[in-house]
C-alpha cells in the first residue's frame, strides 16, 4: 500500500516522526484526557434500555452453559422483543461484568470497562490519523478532539453504549492490522491477517454494523490505487475480513428466520411508514443532522422518536440539509484531487454510518447520537485538516481550545445519564419532542418516592407524551403512553380522597380521564382474537393476556367507573379481567366489589369463591367473610368455628349452588394454565365438601 498523498499539515514547523518516548508520553496524555472526560460518569446507573439489556436479563445472571448458550443461539433483546439485533459478544461482556467479575448492579465496575474500551480506541484512533499524517501535532488534535466530543457518551458513559466500543475496537483494530499487513511479508504478513481475522469477528459479533470493516479495506485500497498494482493484498485482506462477517450475517438471519425477526414501530421510526423516496430524503435530512451535531454537539438527547424528526416535506430545513450534503460531497470531490487522506475519511464516516442511516433498508430508530461513534472521526479529522489550511500557525493555539470546550459539555452530558429523570429532564430541557422522552419523565417523576409526590408532574407529562400521538391512527400507534397516563391519573384521583376515603371533586375528573384512557389503549392492543384463542388453546389464551398486561387495563377501566358510580359501566371490563388474568386475585375481588355494587350478592359470592380456589388468597376469604355477614340473605349460611373463623354451610343451598358453580369454573381455569395439582384439589373439594356433580371434577 502506498504511502497516502495529501499531507493534511502543511506548517513547515512540525515536522519529522516522533521518538518511541514522545510516542509513549502523547499516549499517556491521550489516556489521561479521556479518563478526565468520563471522571464523572463512574456514578451514573442503569439508566433506560440498561435496565432491560442487563438488569433484567437473565442470561447475564449467571455464568453457566445454559446461559451461554442463550446468548449465542438468541438474538440481543430476548425474551423481551425482536428486533432483528443480534451481539453476543456484547451480550457476553455484561455477563462477564455481572456474574464473573461480580459487579452486578453495581454499575462502577461497568462504566470502567467502558472507560477502558474507550482508551484503547482513541489511541487506535491517533494511530490511525498518524498514518495519514506525518506530523507531530494533527494526529493527536484529531484523537483529543475525538475523546473529548460529547457525542460519544451515549457510548461511553451510556453502559449498553458498549456494542458501539467493542465493534469500534474492532474495526479500527482491523483497518490498522490491515494497513500494516500490507506493506508487511512473511510471518508477519501472516499475523497481521490474523489479528484482522479476530478483529472482524469482534466488530461483526458486537455489532451488526461490524462488517463495514470489508467496506473500508475496499475504501482504502481505492484512493490509493495505482495501476499495475496487484491485488493481492486486497485478496488477503477480504479472505480475513469476510469470513467472519458473512457468518455472523448467515447466523443472525437463521435465528431471526426460526423465532421472527419482529417489526420497527413507526413511532421509533417514521420512515417505515414512509414512501420510498420521501422515506430516502428524510433519511438523508437526518445525515445533515448527524454532521451538524458533530460540528455544535449543543443539544443532545437521548432518543429522537415520533414526532421529533419529521420526515421530508421540503421545508427551508429540509432544503438546507439536503444542501448541506451537496455541500459536502462537492468538498469530497475536491478533496479526493488535493487531499487524499481527508477525501478518505470523510468517506469513511459515510460507510460507517450507512448501514444504520436509514438509506439501504429502514433500522429500529430514525436518529440516535450513538450512530456517530465512528462517523465522528471522519469529520474530527477534516476539523482538524480545515483548521491547519485555513487558520496555519494559529491552529495550534484553536484546537486545544476547541478541546477544552468539548471536554466541558462532555463533563455536564456524564451527569445527565445518572438515571431516567435526569437523562430526560435534560431532553426536555433541550426541546425534545419525542413521545418517549416524554414518557421516560413521567415514570421516573412518579416514582421519585414512594409517596409520588410528584405525581401532578407526572401526569402532566403523561399526558404529553399521549398529546403528541393522539392524532394518529391507530395502526401506527402505540399503548405504553396511554396506559401510564390512564394509571397516573387514577392514582391521582385516588391521592386526592377526603379524610373519609371519598373522591373529592378534583379526582372525579382524573377518573373519567383514567376510564377514557384506559378504553383507548384497550382498542390498541385489541388486535387479539380472544374467542377464538381461548376456544382452540385456553394455555396460550391466558399466556397471551398475561404477556401484554390486558388484564390490568380492564380492571383499572372497572375501578375507574366504580368511583365515578358508574358500577353499570364497571362490569364488563371486570369480567373481562378475570377472563384474561384469572392467576390474579385482585381480579375476582375487582369483579365482586363490581357485582356487588350491583346488588348480585350471589354472583359477587361465586366469583370470590372461584378467586378463592383458584389462588388460595387470604385476602379473598375476608373479603367473602365481609360479603356473606353483610347480607341477610346469605348470613344463614355461614357458620363460625370455635377459634370465630368463618365457614360455608355446605348444607345451605346458597352455599352448594355457589361453590359448584365456581368449582367448575375454576376447575377449567386451573386445568387450561397446566395447574394440574390445584385442579385435582379442586375436584376432590367439590366433590367431598360440597357434593358437586362429577362434571366438575
Amino acid at each position: 500500500m502506498r504511502k497516502p498523498r495529501g499531507d493534511a499539515n502543511p506548517s513547515g514547523a512540525d515536522c519529522g516522526q516522533p521518538s518511541r518516548l514522545r510516542y509513549a508520553l502523547l499516549g499517556a496524555a491521550l489516556c489521561a484526557l479521556t479518563i478526565l472526560a468520563y471522571s464523572n460518569s463512574f456514578s451514573a446507573g442503569f439508566a433506560f434500555d440498561n435496565k432491560p439489556l442487563i438488569l433484567e436479563d437473565q442470561r447475564v445472571h449467571a455464568a453457566t452453559s445454559e446461559n451461554l448458550d442463550l446468548i449465542l443461539h438468541r438474538t440481543y433483546w430476548w425474551p423481551r422483543a425482536e428486533a432483528g439485533l443480534y451481539r453476543p459478544v456484547t451480550t457476553l461482556s455484561y455477563l462477564l461484568n455481572y456474574a464473573v467479575l461480580g459487579n452486578a448492579e453495581k454499575p462502577f465496575g461497568y462504566h470502567c470497562f467502558n472507560l477502558l474500551l474507550q482508551i484503547a480506541n482513541v489511541l487506535l484512533v491517533y494511530l490511525l490519523a498518524a498514518h495519514f499524517i506525518r506530523k507531530l501535532w494533527p494526529p493527536v488534535f484529531v484523537a483529543a478532539l475525538w475523546a473529548a466530543h460529547p457525542l460519544l457518551t451515549e457510548s461511553v458513559t451510556n453502559i449498553v453504549g458498549r456494542a458501539d466500543l467493542l465493534s469500534g475496537l474492532g474495526i479500527l483494530g482491523g483497518l490498522l492490522l490491515y494497513i500494516r499487513g500490507a506493506r508487511a511479508k512473511g510471518l508477519a504478513r501472516v499475523a497481521c491477517l490474523a489479528g484482522l481475522l479476530c478483529a472482524s469477528a469482534l466488530a461483526a459479533f458486537s455489532k451488526e454494523s461490524g462488517v463495514v470493516l470489508c467496506g473500508l479495506i475496499v475504501l482504502i485500497e481505492a484512493c490509493w490505487w495505482t495501476k499495475g498494482r496487484s491485488p493481492r493484498s486486497l485478496l488477503y485482506g477480504l479472505l480475513a475480513a469476510l469470513p467472519p462477517a458473512l457468518w455472523m450475517l448467515w447466523q443472525r438471519w437463521s435465528l431471526l428466520a426460526a423465532y421472527g425477526s419482529g417489526t420497527f414501530p413507526f413511532l421509533d421510526n417514521p420512515i417505515v411508514g414512509a414512501g420510498f423516496w420521501a422515506g430516502k430524503l428524510a433519511a438523508s435530512a437526518v445525515l445533515s443532522r448527524y454532521l451538524w451535531l458533530i460540528l455544535w454537539p449543543g443539544r443532545l438527547c437521548f432518543d429522537y422518536s415520533y414526532p421529533a424528526i419529521p420526515l421530508a416535506t421540503g421545508t427551508l430545513q429540509d432544503w438546507l440539509a439536503w444542501a448541506t450534503l451537496i455541500a459536502v460531497a462537492c468538498g469530497a470531490a475536491i478533496a479526493f484531487r488535493r487531499n487524499r487522506a481527508a477525501f478518505f475519511f470523510l468517506a469513511f464516516a459515510f460507510i460507517t454510518i450507512l448501514p444504520a442511516a436509514n438509506l439501504l433498508f429502514p433500522i429500529g430508530t430514525i436518529m440516535a447520537e450513538r450512530l456517530t461513534y465512528l462517523p465522528s472521526i471522519g469529520i474530527v479529522f477534516c476539523v482538524v485538516v480545515a483548521s491547519y489550511r485555513f487558520l496555519g500557525r494559529f491552529a495550534p493555539y484553536v484546537l486545544p481550545a476547541l478541546v477544552a470546550l468539548l471536554l466541558l459539555r462532555t463533563l455536564t452530558r456524564n451527569a445527565d445519564w445518572q438515571n431516567d429523570l435526569t437523562l430526560s429532564t435534560a431532553a426536555v430541557n433541550a426541546g425534545s419532542e419525542s413521545y418517549k422522552v416524554h414518557l421516560v419523565r413521567a415514570e421516573a417523576l412518579f416514582g421519585a418516592d414512594d409517596a409520588h409526590s410528584r405525581v401532578d408532574e407526572a401526569v402532566a407529562e403523561a399526558d404529553r407524551s399521549v398529546g403528541l400521538i393522539r392524532s394518529l391512527p391507530y395502526s401506527l400507534s402505540t399503548p405504553a403512553p396511554y396506559r401510564v397516563a390512564a394509571l397516573y391519573h387514577f392514582m391521582r384521583g385516588e391521592m386526592r380522597k377526603n379524610p373519609a376515603g371519598q373522591p373529592a371533586p378534583e379526582s372525579l375528573s382524573d377518573y373519567e380521564t383514567a376510564a377514557d384512557l384506559a378504553g383507548r389503549c384497550i382498542s390498541l392492543t385489541g388486535n387479539y382474537d380472544w374467542a377464538g384463542l381461548k376456544k382452540s388453546d385456553p394455555g396460550k389464551f391466558y399466556g397471551a393476556a398475561q404477556t401484554v398486561a390486558f388484564g390490568a387495563l380492564y380492571r383499572l377501566q372497572s375501578y375507574a367507573y366504580l368511583r365515578l358510580g358508574e358500577p353499570a359501566k364497571a362490569l364488563a371490563p371486570a369480567e373481562r379481567a378475570q377472563e384474561l388474568d384469572p392467576l390474579l386475585p385482585d381480579s375476582h375481588r375487582q369483579l365482586a366489589d363490581t357485582l356487588e355494587a350491583l346488588g348480585r350478592t350471589n354472583d359477587a359470592a361465586i366469583a370470590l369463591v372461584r378467586g378463592i380456589l383458584i389462588t388460595s388468597d387470604s385476602g379473598l376469604q375476608l373479603r367473602l367473610e365481609e360479603l356473606y355477614r353483610g347480607s341477610a340473605a346469605l348470613r344463614e349460611c355461614v357458620l363460625l368455628s370455635p377459634n370465630g373463623a368463618m365457614l360455608l354451610n355446605p348444607a345451605c343451598a346458597a352455599v352448594h349452588r355457589d361453590a359448584c358453580s365456581a368449582a367448575n369454573e375454576a376447575l377449567q381455569i386451573t386445568t387450561a394454565v397446566g395447574l394440574a395439582d390445584r385442579a385435582r384439589s379442586i375436584g376432590n373439594l367439590a366433590a367431598h365438601e360440597f357434593a358437586c356433580a362429577p362434571a366438575v371434577r
